[in-house]
């Protein structure tokens, strides 16, 4: 009887197996995992996607890109205008998911993080497609064809995404998520062996297979702007004031005072004529015998304002799609040129232009027929904007 894979644990308590003769899709490892791992992997994804106080630089984008997904992979993010209650998707390949975290950033994104609820995961058979959305997904745009080399399935209609801006609002999007993974192997650097001491610092090759996602869809369902209590500094915490506005409170006061006390003497200089006094009506009687009204006591009406600088966070420009306003038409950019690429893989594959494969696809549409022998969405395509707005 053949010994078991050898399956070894890294300081993440992520799973690898190191038995794979060969880099790529390995399917048939997908038994040495235990169960939960692909809902674990989904949730690290999540963790370490922007944590708190990350470099958002290239090389730790590109790997973070690398340890989690194919690289056929497609991330979905599927936003809410929270006005018209419409959807929009974006769809990102494996080369844009860098891309996308970098514009975040660029957009005064601090931080994205998840929270997840009842979540579900399966196996499936890594030859077939993969099964279907549940019948809650399916009022959602249609996923990727994905033909197999799938064999965990991990859903969620309950999940929370939590993203922080750099001055303290936060954006709460309540939705659900589907993700397909698979066992995938890369060559990776390992420590070397210490036995040698010439080998301390050196490094070795070996195939390492971990479960990376082939497709991770989430779609918001309800969304909310907000900023956490403990930022709303007014009558929370204490304020220092600054010295000149003291100072200027203090010469306000001393003012008046002054002149409610020439006022007063005044009135008591004056002849004591009470048929000559007339009561408004908007004043009070007085609290006690012999003494002044309430009102002589408070504010005049053209009191001074003092103005001090605000600790209150001012609300992010942003728009109904709760991002912001300049993320919707750079995630447009992106997209686009992915759908360009596909034009030119069809240009290579196939021969023909860009331009024919838009007429047949135009000509397709006026004679309603879906003919799809490209693999490419009539209505992808045709939403490709002018060159000239993409490069710009």
């Amino acid at each position: 009887m053949a010994d078991p894979p050898a399956i070894s644990t890294d300081k993440t308590g992520e799973v690898l197996v190191n038995v794979a003769d060969r880099p790529g899709y390995s399917p048939e490892f997908a038994s040495c995992f235990p169960h939960s791992a692909a809902t674990a992997c989904a949730m690290q994804y999540f963790s370490e996607f922007m944590p708190p106080g990350s470099r958002n630089d290239a090389e730790r984008l590109q790997r973070l890109v690398r340890k989690f997904f194919v690289p056929d992979a497609t991330l979905r993010i599927q936003l809410l205008n929270s006005v018209t209650h419409l959807a929009k998707t974006f769809d990102f390949p494996y080369s844009g998911v860098p891309y996308f975290i970098d514009m975040c950033a660029r957009n005064n994104h601090l931080s994205m993080r998840a929270l997840f609820g009842e979540t579900d995961e399966y196996r499936c058979d890594p030859n077939l497609p993969p099964p279907p959305p549940p019948p809650n997904y399916k009022t959602k745009i249609h996923e990727p064809i994905i033909t197999g080399n799938v064999t965990h399935v991990v859903e969620s209609q309950q999940m929370m995404q939590l993203s922080t801006m750099d001055n303290g609002w936060q954006i709460q999007r309540i939705g659900m998520f589907r993700a397909l993974l698979t066992p995938y192997t890369t060559v990776e650097e390992a420590p070397a062996p210490s036995a040698i001491a010439s080998n301390a610092n050196a490094k070795i090759l070996q195939l390492e297979t971990r479960l990376r996602l082939r497709f991770f869809c989430f779609s918001t369902l309800a969304q909310v702007m907000y900023i956490p209590t403990n930022l709303l500094r007014y009558g929370v915490d204490p304020v220092t004031i600054p010295a000149q506005t003291v100072k200027e409170i203090m010469e306000y006061g001393v003012e008046q005072h002054k002149k409610r006390a020439y006022d007063q003497s005044a009135e008591n200089s004056e002849p004591d004529e009470p048929s000559k006094k007339v009561r408004t009506l908007t004043s009070e009687p007085s609290t006690e015998a012999g003494g002044r009204s309430a009102n002589k006591d408070g504010p005049n009406e053209d009191m001074r304002v003092f103005t001090i600088p605000s600790s209150v966070r001012s609300r992010p420009e942003i728009e109904n799609w709760m991002t912001n306003t300049e993320l919707p038409y750079l995630l447009d950019i992106v997209d686009s040129v992915h759908r360009l690429q596909d034009l030119i893989e069809i240009q290579i594959q196939e021969g023909r232009g860009p331009m024919e494969v838009l007429q047949r696809y135009r000509e397709q549409r006026v004679h309603g027929s879906h003919d799809d022998s490209s693999g490419l969405a009539l209505d992808t395509l045709m939403n490709i904007p002018p060159p000239h707005l993409l490069f710009d």
